[in-house]
């Protein structure tokens, strides 16, 4: 179910095909993206699609919960999968904004 838009404060880079969110709380840049709420299946499927493995703390993604607060003002905690590791030499999309 589509909920909303909202930003988070840090770096969005393209990998090519896909975005890399590098979160930064104290930088004023802000990335955008789209928030939606999903069952735990769905989840499931995602970490797998994105190669979540608890086990391994050296995935390119980390799935971490987060504050923020959404484009229309509500305070939400919500799942973000963020880059594990500084994406060195990769495009910095300046827009904050992949679409």
């Amino acid at each position: 179910i589509y909920y909303g838009t909202a930003s988070i404060s840090g770096y969005l880079y393209s990998l090519g095909n896909y975005p890399a969110l590098v979160f930064d709380e104290n930088t004023p840049a802000l990335v955008k993206g789209e928030i939606y709420q999903i069952d735990e299946k769905t989840m499931a499927i995602l970490d797998e699609y994105e190669e979540i493995d608890p086990q391994n703390p050296n995935n390119e993604y980390q799935r971490c919960k987060l504050d923020l607060i959404t484009d229309q003002g509500q305070a939400l905690s919500v799942w973000v999968y963020l880059m594990n590791q500084q994406p060195d030499g990769k495009e910095l999309i300046e827009s904050g904004d992949w679409c």
